[in-house]
């Protein structure tokens, strides 16, 4: 069994095609690694300034100005982003950004591992079996009394360790790049989390490998074996993950979004309107005829003489308290009304975030028949610019500004306002402060993915073992 396991590694590392995909994908990888860590100094250091001029700006707001305070919840750049670009909430701090770059696939390592090193790992093993059947090796091999699970078992140690080495010592050296930065620190969790990330590239690249020995166990010659090999490589990695979210979208789709747009649109706003004026109308008339000539001759006064017969300056008298009392029936009528409205909007928003969600998971449902979609999800959890974590994120941040809501009501409340008073001292105001998610949070999270990435490798070899079984070796 060793000595398969020597020859396919031997066979690769002298097959010149190799050692170029190889020597190409070691180098992109190093590359992406040093290029994302350069730009995760930049997005650091733009996170820090800003930080800092923000505490500046709103260290000159005084009481009397707290409504205007409005303070973003700045959320510093993922230490492992450099390896997993991923989603990632933090707010666009550059004013250089080139927006040509968001029509392109962000090179990281989530890129050259699903894509380039998945595919050189089906190219070299789709022949592993119908190749050597051509060129009549496999007979040979066959005539030595070997058993089919151990050759099939020495084929996939063999081939996957002579792709995965090259992959294990670039993704080290981009880590000790990494690490000699003064401005990345990483801590113990995160080089646990680094260490699975490179555990599960290992296992994603070990179910391609796998997929193209099955394929080539199931073909008789390797044109074929090389065809169908990249046809399921493209639906695995390109066509099931682009397709699964139309498909989501289809059956579940956000029908409470239409509504919402409607209700925030032009349209939306005037039948708001309309809507109150004819409130106010009948408010206006229940007065004109409760209260007669009397209310009528105020409302039709311009507002100097109004002021003068029923204003705050003005001595008390009959039609002065009708006058409040209408003012305050026409206040709560806007009041109610708005709301109401608001209200409505808020319970679509809530709605909507429901249907979206129930989208996603179905999105989720379609995408874990791909071996990429479930590295995705793993790889981007565990660096922490996943969707769970975005949500951890997003939810860190409107906590913040409920609290800074709350914070300026209670101020605003507080404040007298006598001349040259500025109010109480705000130095006591809400500042964010961001926490990480937990690494045991992240873990729960990206268990499942980990376990389809073994269900897949245990299915491909399975396949791969029983299909040689009945393979015809001469």
């Amino acid at each position: 069994m060793w000595t398969i396991i020597e020859k396919e590694i031997h066979d690769n590392l002298l097959n010149q095609r190799f050692q170029v995909a190889i020597l190409i994908s070691v180098l992109l990888t190093i590359g992406c690694i040093v290029l994302q860590a350069n730009s995760y100094d930049k997005r650091l250091e733009d996170y820090r300034l800003a930080d800092t001029s923000q505490e500046e700006f709103l260290d000159g707001f005084t009481a009397v100005e707290v409504h205007m305070m409005s303070p973003q919840a700045l959320i510093p750049p993922k230490p492992l982003s450099p390896l997993v670009n991923g989603l990632q909430l933090s707010p666009d701090l550059s004013f250089d950004e080139n927006f040509l770059v968001k029509m392109f696939p962000v090179l990281d390592l989530v890129f050259i591992v699903s894509v380039i090193m998945s595919l050189i790992a089906v190219l070299f093993s789709h022949d592993a079996v119908c190749g050597e059947r051509e060129r009549g090796t496999l007979r040979l091999i066959h005539s030595n009394a070997v058993p089919r699970a151990k050759l099939i078992l020495a084929k996939w140690l063999g081939g996957s360790s002579s792709i995965l080495l090259p992959l294990v010592v670039s993704y080290l050296v981009g880590m000790i790049y990494i690490s000699l930065s003064p401005r990345m620190q990483l801590n113990v969790a995160d080089w646990t989390e680094v260490m699975l990330i490179l555990l599960a590239s290992v296992a994603f690249i070990s179910v391609f490998y796998l997929l193209g020995l099955m394929i080539s166990a199931m073909s008789l010659n390797a044109s074929t074996s090389v065809l169908t090999a990249v046809l399921v490589w493209a639906v695995f990695v390109f066509i099931i993950p682009s397709l699964g979210p139309y498909l989501a979208a289809q059956i579940e789709p956000v029908k409470t979004a239409d509504e919402f747009l409607k209700k925030v649109s032009r349209g939306g706003w005037i039948r708001f309107y309309d809507n109150l004026e004819k409130q106010r109308d009948l408010n206006t008339r229940r007065y004109e005829q409760e209260y007669g000539q009397i209310f009528s001759n105020c409302l039709n006064m311009d507002r100097a003489e109004r002021e003068l017969l029923v204003g705050e300056q003005a001595p008390d008298s009959p039609i002065k308290r009708i006058w409040q009392k209408y003012a305050k029936d026409d206040y709560d009528i806007q009041d109610a009304l708005h709301r109401n409205h608001v209200a409505e909007l808020d319970k679509l928003v809530n709605l909507a975030k429901l249907e979206t969600a129930k989208q996603t998971r179905l999105v989720r449902y379609f995408s874990a028949v791909s071996p990429f979609a479930n590295y995705l999800y793993l790889a981007t959890e565990l660096a922490g610019t996943g969707m769970e974590n975005r949500e951890y994120d997003s939810r860190q941040s409107s906590a913040f500004y409920s609290q800074l809501r709350e914070y300026r009501r209670k101020i605003s409340n507080a404040v007298e306002n006598p001349p040259g008073d500025t109010g109480p001292d705000l130095s006591g105001r809400p500042r964010f402060e961001y926490k990480r998610q937990s690494p045991a949070e992240r873990l729960k999270v990206v268990l499942p993915f980990g376990a389809v990435l073994l269900f897949f490798n245990v299915l491909f070899f399975t396949g791969a073992f029983v299909s040689f079984l009945k393979y015809d070796v001469r």
